[in-house]
């Protein structure tokens, strides 16, 4: 890294103070026990990055695309499919002068894809936060669970696949009966995760279980401010003023104020209900959910989540702005001089692309108020 740094240093119009960012890549070939920095033969014919940081659901991906006139890569630098790549990205000065070097590490990729193309002739490689040849997707199993809780199936699913559990949810949730049916262990616990009303991501090393409810509740940690807006800066907060492109999406239909839960438990028909109302709704529409619960406890959280499932889409938008290293899956900006838009978002998604510039385009989800 550091050679790389002093490389950077020396080229034509720069200087040790001069704004700039950059890669370091880490390449291990399919069954390699230790990795090459390749970092420096790779600038020469890099043409753009990007990389894409999904909050959950998805894999985080990358995508490298290399000059290739030589048919250097399409040839004896072509790379294997299921080798690694762990990219770092670098900035120096990038804010200010004093700012010096800062990094973002990306984490470990597994290569899925190369596409070919010309002319001018072109490399891009393609690939994958999740490991193909992991024991928690690439193995479909049949198994029961009883009488167990989302964080202990979690965790078994995990250990089994030699990984490691992140649990970052205040509750865990009862589960009487988990069945999976010939299907991966990413499968289910998809589904588990879901039907609990808590988020998943998976990287190389761990599984992580966590409920946005409970990140949505933190403070923001940058303030976006509507190009034109004049804003007296209060506080450390980050202020970030200079938006190439925005846009924003309102719904205005199935968009609920509460959420009623009603259930015949066994022969008897014994009803169990409960209804959840958030502060403030936004209309008066009721959501009518017939599912199986055992309890008024258990029908609240789930009137609860429900809701929470129905609206938490009403209000999205995505931003493009210059580079920053801290927009990332999971913080928190608030928006100001968007008038009705105004509030706290939660990123969704975060796009980081380097090429002529470094740019970055979040997609953001308003955050719910209480639930």
């Amino acid at each position: 890294m550091w050679q790389l740094s002093a490389m950077m240093r020396g080229l034509p119009g720069s200087s040790a103070l001069s704004r700039r960012t950059w890669l370091s890549v880490i390449y291990t070939p399919k069954g390699g026990s230790s990795g090459t920095d390749i970092s420096n033969d790779l600038s020469q014919y890099l043409l753009s990055m990007s990389y894409t940081d999904n909050l959950h659901g998805k894999a985080d991906d990358l995508s490298l695309t290399l000059e290739d006139r030589g048919m250097l890569w399409q040839g004896d630098w072509f790379p294997e499919q299921g080798s690694l790549l762990d990219v770092t990205i670098h900035t120096y000065n990038w804010e200010n002068l004093m700012d010096g070097e800062k990094t973002l590490a990306l984490g470990q990729f597994e290569i899925d894809e190369i596409e070919i193309a010309g002319m001018p002739s072109t490399v891009q490689i393609k690939a994958v936060s999740v490991l193909n040849d992991t024991k928690l997707r690439g193995v479909k199993r049949s198994r029961t669970w009883d009488e167990i809780t989302v964080k202990k199936c979690a965790n078994d699913i995990a250990t089994g696949a030699e990984m490691e559990l992140f649990y970052d949810c205040d509750e865990d949730p009862k589960l009487d009966h988990v069945e999976q049916s010939d299907e991966s262990d990413l499968s289910i616990l998809e589904k588990i995760c879901s039907d609990a009303g808590f988020s998943l991501k998976v990287t190389p090393e761990k599984v992580i279980v966590f409920d946005e409810v409970k990140y949505e509740a933190e403070d923001a940690v940058a303030l976006i401010v509507r190009p034109g807006m004049m804003y007296m800066k209060s506080g450390d907060m980050p202020i970030i003023h200079q938006i190439e492109g925005y846009r924003f999406r309102a719904k205005t239909r199935d968009v609920y104020g509460s959420c009623h839960v009603k259930y015949q438990k066994g022969e008897e028909k014994e009803l169990i209900e409960a209804t959840f109302d958030p502060e403030n709704p936004v209309t008066d529409k009721v959501l009518e959910v017939s599912e199986q619960v055992e309890s008024v406890e258990e029908a609240e959280r789930l009137a609860k989540r429900r809701l929470r499932e129905a609206n938490k889409e009403t209000v999205t938008g995505s931003f493009t702005i210059p580079g920053r290293l801290d927009m990332t899956a999971g913080i928190l900006v608030d928006l100001v001089g968007f008038e009705k838009m105004d509030g706290k978002y939660i990123i969704t998604k975060a796009q980081h692309s380097l090429g002529q510039r470094y740019t970055v385009t979040v997609d953001v989800r308003r955050c719910l108020d209480g639930y």
